[in-house]
């Protein structure tokens, strides 16, 4: 057997060298760099979002405002378009109306509130073309901002209330007429009245509108009797802010057909003054 020269020897160990570094380079070097470049990357992300939190921090107070007021602006609009009654306040408008029109409630029937929407005439909207106009500013690489709807999540609810009701022809009519001038989303559906009988029915459809949030959280919890009112002293007081009650507070009895005046005073509604 041959034996290993020192030439041969300074080989293998160089190859052996070779062969380590490399290895040391692939499984060592490699993904350490790899690492390192990631977190590198991470750190320059994390000192953005540290620079933006630092920016954005001062202004928390401001920008909680804004959305304050961006909320308080749309409770806003949707109050201008529309008297939001809740049951029991309906209530207090329908039933003084029915005591002053002297008429005795037969029956009545409500229904929950549920997602509808209004009738109305869907078109589509064409608007005029201009090329000319769109060359030209592709040209002068004028753009122009396009509007965006506004869009919600807000939906709007519908319910019914049905009565029928004993009252001579004369003070359904009045009564209809009442109910009609009421500035609310409360409308008059249908309406029908038995001469034979002297027998009225009229169906009001409630529209109201879920919104965002509640811009006044006071609750009426008051219970109204509708049973063993003999007169307009029978009936209760004004409530006042503090809840507590007003003895010097009563209701007009001068015959007039705005639902104000009668017995209970109403919160002021335009068209109702």
């Amino acid at each position: 057997m041959n034996k290993i020269t020192k030439r041969e020897q300074m080989l293998l160990f160089l190859l052996g060298m070779v062969l380590v570094i490399v290895l040391f380079y692939v499984l060592v070097w490699t993904p350490s760099q790899l690492k390192k470049s990631q977190g590198e990357t991470l750190k320059a992300e994390l000192e953005a979002e540290k620079v933006l939190m630092d920016a954005s921090l001062p202004m928390y107070d401001t920008f909680k405002q804004q959305l304050d007021d961006g909320l308080a602006s749309i409770n806003t609009e949707l109050d201008s378009i529309e008297d939001n009654l809740t049951a029991a306040k309906f209530e207090r408008w329908i039933f003084p109306l029915i005591k002053e029109h002297n008429a005795v409630i037969s029956s009545s029937s409500f229904t929950l509130p549920e997602v509808a929407s209004p009738d109305s005439m869907l078109y589509v909207k064409n608007d005029p073309m201009y090329t000319v106009k769109e060359m030209i500013s592709q040209i002068n690489s004028i753009s122009f901002q396009q509007s965006v709807k506004p869009t919600t999540e807000s939906v709007l609810l519908k319910a019914s209330y049905s009565y029928e009701v004993y009252l001579s022809y004369n003070d359904y009519a009045s009564l209809l007429s009442d109910i009609t001038s009421w500035n609310t989303t409360f409308f008059v559906n249908k309406a029908s009245y038995n001469f034979d009988d002297k027998m009225g029915t009229f169906t009001i459809d409630a529209y109201t509108i879920d919104k965002f949030e509640v811009s006044d959280e006071s609750r009426y919890e008051g219970v109204y009797p509708t049973d063993g009112l003999k007169g307009v002293d029978d009936l209760p007081e004004k409530e006042t802010e503090v809840g507590t009650i007003n003895p010097d507070v009563k209701g007009d009895t001068d015959g007039s057909t705005n639902p104000e005046n009668p017995i209970i005073p109403l919160p002021d509604i335009e068209g109702n003054k």
